[in-house]
């Protein structure tokens, strides 16, 4: 398995589910909050243990992501706790949109391309699974946690 398409096709699944709110959907926003954990599975358990550690201001980005990551969270957590209706939960869900977006937005315009042009360790192959990574988890495998 490529990571780099993975995460590339995780990234759409996503981009599709936040379409489908923005149209009006809410009954998608619980899938969309299952596909949010399996991306920043990835994000942790890939992207960021593979940035190149000479990469220039690599630390800044991971800190940044993270934190956006974090606010992603804490937002589903208040959106799971509320019933989906209401003005709240609406804007509370548009704003997970926008946030998701730029999220992955920003990781496909500045990171991925790092992964995919720069090899791990030019001694080893450029597929991380080859290098003893973990393999990405599936929807099914985080949302029975």
């Amino acid at each position: 398995m490529d990571t780099i398409p993975a995460l590339m096709q995780q990234n759409k699944r996503i981009e599709q589910l936040c379409t489908e709110v923005e149209r009006g959907d809410l009954s998608v926003v619980d899938r969309l909050c299952t596909e949010w954990q399996v991306h920043e599975r990835l994000d942790h358990d890939y992207v960021y243990r593979l940035l190149p550690t000479a990469l220039s201001g690599r630390a800044v980005f991971i800190a940044r992501a993270q934190a956006d990551q974090r606010l992603i969270s804490r937002l589903i957590r208040q959106i799971a706790d509320r019933a989906p209706v209401g003005d709240q939960y609406l804007t509370k869900s548009g704003l997970l949109v926008r946030l998701i977006r730029q999220h992955v937005v920003a990781e496909e315009l500045s990171v991925l391309p790092l992964l995919m042009f720069d090899p791990i360790d030019s001694a080893t192959s450029s597929d991380p699974l080859s290098i003893g990574l973990p393999v990405p988890p599936t929807l099914d495998s985080v949302a029975h946690r």
